[in-house]
């Protein structure tokens, strides 16, 4: 399929058919360049972040967000309101787990003090005490392998999902 071109010559923002399990649609955008803004800010707050507990992977992305990458596949960036990211958790028959019992598969989803959904990711591995490892893309930016506390999402507040 080629991409149909705006007059400035860039490829426009658009959205794809997105539904939940239960066929309710998902809110969803693909953004398909930066604005120069956005492009200033790429490494510069992330520099901290470095191996061995966190590993960037791969090159920048404006396609997709973190719950693109968690619940759509990498195709779009999917709403992050809480009503969207709880009715996709609730639709798509995820039950909470505790972190003890996390496994690789799980979602993990960042939240903020009054309960606000800030990041979701997808656990690959538990790693030494029972630390999850998790695979998951910071803001428009790249995706990274890290441990779940070592993001910069506040990890205080983490809960954890598994399809039934």
């Amino acid at each position: 399929m080629s991409s149909i071109l705006s007059p400035s010559g860039l490829r426009p923002d658009s959205k794809i058919e997105l539904r939940t399990r239960a066929n309710t649609p998902i809110d969803n955008l693909q953004a398909w360049q930066y604005s120069s803004f956005e492009w200033a800010q790429l490494g510069e707050s992330l520099k901290r972040f470095k191996e061995p507990y966190a590993k960037a992977l791969g090159s920048p992305s404006p396609v997709y967000n973190c719950h693109g990458l968690t619940f759509a596949s990498r195709r779009t960036a999917v709403d992050s309101s809480n009503e969207t990211v709880f009715r996709v958790l609730k639709e798509d028959d995820y039950e909470e787990v505790p972190q003890s019992d996390a496994r690789p598969g799980d979602v993990i989803l960042y939240l903020d003090a009054v309960g606000q959904a800030q990041h979701s990711g997808i656990v690959v591995d538990i790693i030494e005490r029972g630390v999850p490892k998790v695979w998951s893309k910071w803001g428009k930016g790249q995706e990274f392998i890290h441990h779940f506390w070592h993001c910069p999402f506040d990890p205080q507040y983490t809960k954890y999902y598994r399809l039934k």
